[in-house]
């Protein structure tokens, strides 16, 4: 089964806003930023790349089943690039209610992000074509999420936790401190889901 690179988010969204594309928040001091490769469960397979940055007032992170380093779903159709199968996960995660995003200051109570899917496109893919020949530059009939976004409004200067919950389980993990000179993203790591490959 398929684990963000299946992530498991758990029931509670407090917000849920579908977008025709990606809508920029406003604008504040961008602090840090790291990005991690999701690796599928058992296959060892890129199937997302994740983006968590750290702002004055909030923590941003996206989910992006495309990319240069992503891995194909398994599969004649699959093409390097995109992976459908996270896509449809993704999808899925929102539409079910499946995610839960919490963040805790200094230990304190846990505070909700919200969650949206951002921009739909159509995925590459390969098609034979009439003539027996493959199109190795076709397009998927329908558009998939490329990409799934959260914010998280912090509440000043403190050291941070935010988890990303499926089914009741810790997918994701972020760990970060605020002060008044700035901040630092300290950890961004998948929890569960195979050695995902961080570059700071």
């Amino acid at each position: 089964m398929l684990r963000v690179g299946g992530l498991v988010l758990a029931a509670l969204v407090p917000t849920l806003v579908y977008l025709a594309g990606s809508e920029p928040t406003p604008a504040s001091a961008r602090y840090d930023q790291r990005q991690l490769d999701y690796i599928e469960d058992g296959a060892g397979r890129t199937v997302a790349a994740i983006e968590a940055s750290l702002y004055s007032d909030r923590l941003e992170v996206r989910i992006a089943p495309v990319g240069p380093q992503i891995e194909p779903m398994p599969g004649y159709t699959g093409r390097a690039g995109a992976n459908q199968l996270a896509a449809e996960e993704l999808q899925r995660i929102v539409e079910e209610d499946l995610l839960q995003v919490l963040t805790r200051r200094n230990g304190l109570s846990s505070q909700r992000g919200e969650v949206r899917l951002g921009a739909w496109e159509t995925l590459p893919v390969r098609r034979l074509r009439a003539d027996g020949r493959v199109d190795f530059s076709a397009r998927s009939q329908r558009t998939f999420p490329i990409e799934l976004r959260t914010v998280s409004p912090l509440a000043g200067p403190g050291c941070y936790e935010t988890v990303f919950i499926v089914r009741g389980e810790v997918r994701l993990r972020v760990r970060f401190q605020l002060d008044a000179a700035g901040g630092r993203i300290e950890l961004l790591e998948a929890v569960g889901a195979g050695p995902g490959r961080e570059a700071l």
